[in-house]
């Protein structure tokens, strides 16, 4: 939390708190006073204080809720109002005790009193509802008529007929205001229902739930007041009016968690909480209300004594007749609704059922793409790492697999492997002579031929050309190195079959058989290059095994090659004629012209060292024009 930010007091808590000791200090009252006056008037004055607290309360309510809402704030104020008009009248008949010893009736506190109803029914209705419906407002609507009617004939036998039978010896007025407290309590059951029916949007789950028991304690203590009061049996400040305390409390808790909940909302405008009347379970409550109203109404009717005269008889079968005929248009809109939900249903079952059938095709249809692509995938892995001709591992893999062999020989002494380089011999000249789709055949014939000569651990590779390589995993005795070599070099004895037509290939073998000295994989591939060289060298179709002296021969061997190159260049060769001589007569018949290749640092070299490699090379064309 920032400095600048302001800590929102915990309203609601402190209410609790307040709202306890209230309690205490009434039920102190209740059972410790002994005498009835004392304990009359001192909770009369007590019903002054907790009223005004609560008007208070209900203003500050009014004045937060204001900033997010004028009609909010409107309709707390007329709460606050109902309850200043109840705090004034208390103090009223507090008043009127005092001053006369006894409260009349009726007196100016009744005034104030009725004035409570109206105004906090205009407080409910001035709350902003959320937007229903016309099928909503229709429902709503029944089921509150239901409540209603139902309710006016069960004030009616317990309450208003008693009343109206009782009064008819006193003055109008008087039976007028004994008759308006039952009918207020109409008044305050249509709030009720209002706050239930109408979900304002004003209001959050507590502050509505608080209102609302507020409200339902008010009836329950209002119907039994009126019930004591009608048989004489009311005491003026026994538990009834503890009860009171608490319908007051509750509306002065509604209010002030009304106001911590806009101080901790960042947007005053928009509610944190689900209204209560959201909830499932209050929906299913207001659902059946009404018909448990209509039912507690007959049952009423059916055990209470018939009414004497005619009017009161039709009076109470017009009201049965109207509960039942609300609660049949209700059944109606209920099985029209049903009805309509049902054939919802139907459509959105299709609807689903089609999107599942779209949505399994769709899966489908994602399924073989993602083989697809898992195909391409893997494909372009293995065309990454293997010969696109041959099929067999490419240059890549195969030195990966012997980097990784060669790691593993230094942590395993015991393990061994070999490497074979193998050249063909004369392939140049199938590709001259058959063409190079041959060439491809005798290729793919001689990558199976070499990998029948091997065991399934090993690896051939093709590196480039007619370059093969072999790797052989695990190749603990010299001996059977050189049996697998001499297996490769008898296969190549079979004649491969290109296009109907026979062809011999040899190939030259060179084998590292000792690779642990060796830490890269380019290192191993040279030495049995050289030593593959070194076999062409001693005459092809053959296998030389590695030795270290093979590299300074053949690195002599390539130094001789670059100074026969540049020897061309430079003009160091000398030509030398030798006298052919007809021995009978010694007559000479002749020259032989020899060339001698004059090196500017090992002086002349002997044509048996550099005739060959001319040969080899080619070069021996340009040396004889020369």
């Amino acid at each position: 939390m920032t400095a600048n930010t302001f800590r929102v007091p915990n309203l609601p808590t402190y209410g609790i708190l307040g709202a306890a000791m209230i309690l205490l200090v009434n039920l102190t009252l209740v059972l410790g006073v002994r005498t009835d006056a004392l304990r009359a008037v001192l909770m009369d004055l007590g019903f002054i204080l907790w009223h005004a607290l609560a008007a208070f309360a209900l203003f500050y309510a009014a004045r937060s809720s204001v900033r997010s809402s004028r009609q909010l704030g409107l309709a707390w104020s007329m709460l606050a109002l109902g309850e200043l008009s109840l705090a004034i009248g208390a103090l009223s008949r507090a008043t009127l005790r005092l001053t006369l010893g006894a409260t009349p009736f009726p007196s100016v506190a009744d005034l104030f009193f009725l004035l409570f109803y109206p105004m906090f029914l205009t407080g409910v209705l001035l709350l902003p509802a959320k937007r229903l419906t016309r099928a909503e407002q229709w429902k709503g609507a029944l089921d509150m008529g239901i409540v209603l009617v139902a309710a006016l004939l069960i004030f009616w036998r317990l309450w208003l007929a008693p009343l109206a039978a009782a009064g008819v010896e006193q003055h109008w007025f008087v039976e007028f205001v004994a008759l308006a407290y039952p009918v207020a309590d109409l008044v305050l059951i249509s709030a009720f229902l209002m706050l239930l029916y109408r979900q304002p949007a004003g209001l959050e789950r507590y502050p509505l739930a608080l209102l609302a028991a507020g409200i339902a304690v008010m009836i329950v203590v209002d119907l039994n007041y009126g019930y004591h009061s009608m048989l004489g049996a009311y005491e003026s400040g026994g538990w009834l009016n503890l009860v009171w305390v608490v319908a007051i409390l509750l509306r002065a808790l509604a209010a002030l968690w009304q106001v911590s909940t806009l101080q901790a909302t960042p947007d005053r405008a928009a509610p944190r909480r689900e209204p209560i009347a959201e909830s499932p379970r209050l929906n299913s409550w207001l659902t059946y209300m009404p018909y448990a109203w209509a039912i507690a109404a007959y049952w009423l009717l059916e055990n209470s004594e018939t009414p004497e005269t005619w009017a009161e008889r039709t009076w109470l079968s017009w009201a049965a007749g109207m509960v039942i005929g609300l609660v049949l248009v209700r059944q109606m809109m209920t099985i029209k609704e049903n009805h309509l939900l049902f054939a919802q249903a139907q459509s959105a079952l299709e609807k689903v059922r089609h999107q599942a059938q779209m949505l399994s095709k769709s899966n489908q249809e994602l399924q073989t793409e993602i083989s697809e692509r898992k195909r391409a995938e893997e494909q372009l892995a293995h065309d990454a790492l293997h010969d696109a001709l041959t099929g067999l591992p490419n240059r890549v893999l195969f030195l990966d697999r012997l980097r990784h062999a060669i790691e593993f020989s230094k942590r395993h002494e015991r393990y061994r492997f070999s490497v074979f380089f193998l050249d063909l011999d004369h392939f140049k000249a199938v590709n001259d002579s058959l063409g190079h789709p041959a060439g491809d055949q005798l290729l793919i014939a001689i990558a199976q031929r070499l990998s029948q000569c091997i065991r399934s651990s090993d690896t051939v590779a093709r590196m480039s050309g007619d370059e093969f390589v072999i790797l052989l995993e695990d190749s603990k005795e010299p001996g059977e190195v050189l049996r697998i070599a001499e297996r490769i070099i008898e296969k190549f004895k079979v004649a491969f079959q290109l296009d109907g037509h026979q062809f011999f290939a040899s190939t030259s073998i060179g084998i590292v058989g000792n690779v642990s000295g060796y830490d890269q994989p380019d290192e191993v591939i040279r030495d049995a290059d050289i030593a593959m060289y070194y076999a062409k060298i001693q005459g092809k179709g053959r296998y030389e095994l590695f030795s270290p002296h093979m590299r300074e021969q053949v690195l002599a061997r390539i130094e001789l090659e670059n100074d026969l190159r540049l020897a061309l260049e430079r003009q160091e060769f000398e030509l030398y004629y030798q006298p052919i001589l007809a021995l009978p007569d010694e007559r000479l018949t002749g020259f032989e012209a020899l060339i001698r290749w004059h090196h500017p640092e090992r002086g002349l070299v002997s044509p048996a060292e550099f005739i060959p490699i001319a040969e080899e090379t080619g070069w021996i064309i340009p040396i004889g024009q020369w």
